[in-house]
């Protein structure tokens, strides 16, 4: 397993601003290490929508993340208001879209971000 460590997590929070009771979405879930954080701040009741297109990010987060407050959704964000209609969601309190490249990007060769391939 990768281990993973968002990058510039607490900036990223403080802009979310993420409130118990909210729904935020991470439209790029990766390994899930901003949504473990976002869950963090939004309560029992709070809602997390996980979007994704990487079914094996989307598997490790799912195993990271494993909580009934979030919906995992396989897609891409290009698709977010059709994906969130389809999953029932209508509004949300937050948006996080985080374009970086992840570890497990790079340690596999086969996805073609290697740097020693």
């Amino acid at each position: 397993m990768i281990t993973h460590l968002p990058v510039m997590a607490g900036e990223v929070l403080e802009v979310l601003n993420a409130r118990t009771g909210g729904v935020y979405v991470d439209a790029t879930l990766g390994l899930g290490g901003h949504a473990e954080e976002i869950l963090k701040r939004i309560g029992p009741e709070g809602r997390l929508i996980g979007i994704d297109r990487d079914e094996e990010a989307l598997r490790m987060a799912r195993d990271r993340l494993s909580d009934r407050r979030v919906i995992f959704i396989k897609g891409n964000f290009s698709r977010l208001k059709a994906l969130l209609a389809e999953a029932g969601i209508n509004k949300a309190d937050g948006l996080l879209f985080d374009f970086g490249v992840s570890m497990l990007q790079f340690k596999d060769m086969s996805r073609g971000f290697s740097f020693s391939s």
